[in-house]
């Protein structure tokens, strides 16, 4: 007879562990499993239908016999050069577009594939907490040392740089994700001054995450860290088609910066991928074109959802930030309240899906975060579903709330 194998994780995989918020996914399958009916605001995976004329375009391009070829070096070079031409025009800023942009297979995999290119085994890597799981996994995975970079609400979600001048809290890289993921807090100028100068002083590798950079309400774009003077001699920023344009199948992205970064991230990309397909980079040069057109109508959808959770939130009188970019709402529980146990009884007993701050760092501690990416009849059901939670007890709970010291 023979013995089945013994298959045990590794320590690092054990290291990266599920999160709360993967564990309430779980338990969201097993009711769905059971026939239950769950409203899920706990993730942001994009929903909004394809740009018609898109959509034409790709049923024409995916007939070509050389769709699923890797993409040639002209067309690698034919995207960087359109991808340029949008940056001009979004940022005001000129990139090199043979030596500064490099096309990805999303913001996710270029994220490991840097760690896995610049950090050696002990190197220490600055994760901001809260933060999405992504940077922490992909530090774990190759033996970084994660240092945590607290972000919290009186210091509006921004690093405090001035805590990291000393050799011992001082990472060689450093991640960001602005507009953030979970707070969807976007920064200011001044705050990218600061730390392309720090950055330069210091030594140390900035990777900015710009993969909402393009949801935005109320005409207030985000700024690229690259309109900076000097940040490219320090920075690179990842962008990713999957919001902005409604693929997120498609997996494909690009970097934009630091030449030699750049460089290092294309050897890894070369050692660990087959590359991009032809149908895929044909896709992207069509989409950037279309930019204007498909930007403007996804935000008129987004800021309709945007308005729904608000109004779902004042109905059960929580106070919150309204977002000024991102797809997210972070909303402070009670006082005395903890995040997990709220979200898993949201879950359990009025089937709606929300993630508890604690998902994504010890900073995310009383703190929930909702998702955006809903339609607003799926928002305004799953409110409806959160109020007759608590029936007898919402007139009470809204006085707690009211009364609350983590009110937003």
């Amino acid at each position: 007879m023979m013995r089945k194998v013994i298959v045990d994780s590794s320590e690092r995989l054990q290291q990266v562990g599920p999160t709360s918020l993967i564990e309430l996914e779980q338990l969201k399958r097993r009711m769905l499993a059971r026939g239950a009916d769950v409203l899920d605001l706990g993730r942001f995976n994009p929903d909004l239908p394809q740009d018609v004329q898109l959509q034409e375009t790709m049923q024409r391009l995916v007939a070509q016999p050389d769709a699923f070829r890797p993409a040639s070096a002209s067309l690698h070079s034919q995207f960087c050069l359109e991808v340029s031409r949008w940056f001009a025009d979004r940022f005001g800023v000129r990139i090199n577009p043979l030596r500064s942009i490099l096309p990805t297979a999303g913001v996710k995999e270029a994220v490991h594939h840097l760690t896995l290119a610049l950090v050696n085994p002990g190197d220490k890597v600055g994760i901001p907490d809260p933060s999405y799981p992504l940077y922490r996994a992909a530090t774990i995975l190759v033996g970084g040392v994660i240092l945590p970079v607290p972000l919290i609400r009186a210091n509006e979600f921004l690093p405090n740089l001035a805590r990291m001048d000393s050799v011992n809290t001082r990472p060689r890289l450093l991640f960001l994700n602005y507009p953030h993921n979970p707070t969807s807090r976007p920064p200011d100028r001044s705050f990218y001054i600061e730390l392309v100068r720090w950055a330069r002083k210091h030594n140390v590798i900035v990777v900015q995450d710009f993969a909402y950079g393009e949801l935005y309400y109320d005409n207030e774009p985000p700024m690229s860290i690259l309109a900076i003077p000097g940040a490219r001699k320090v920075a690179i920023e990842l962008h990713s088609l999957s919001f902005t344009y409604n693929l997120a199948g498609l997996k494909l992205g690009f970097a934009v910066g630091h030449p030699e970064i750049l460089s290092l991230l294309e050897q890894a990309q070369m050692r660990l991928t087959s590359g991009l397909s032809t149908f895929a980079l044909d896709t992207g040069i069509c989409a950037i074109k279309a930019y204007g057109r498909i930007a403007s109508a996804n935000n008129k959808m987004y800021v309709e959802r945007r308005d729904a959770v608000s109004a779902g939130l004042d109905d059960l009188g929580w106070t919150y930030r309204r977002p000024q970019a991102g797809g997210f709402f972070w909303v402070p529980v009670p006082r005395r309240r903890n995040d997990e146990r709220l979200a898993r009884r949201l879950l359990s007993r009025a089937r709606v899906l929300i993630a508890p701050g604690t998902a994504f760092g010890e900073e995310g501690a009383g703190y929930l975060r909702i998702s955006v990416c809903a339609s607003p009849q799926h928002i305004r059901a799953a409110f409806q579903r959160m109020a007759k939670l608590w029936p007898q007890k919402l007139t009470a709970m809204r006085k707690k709330w009211a009364r609350s010291d983590s009110r937003e």
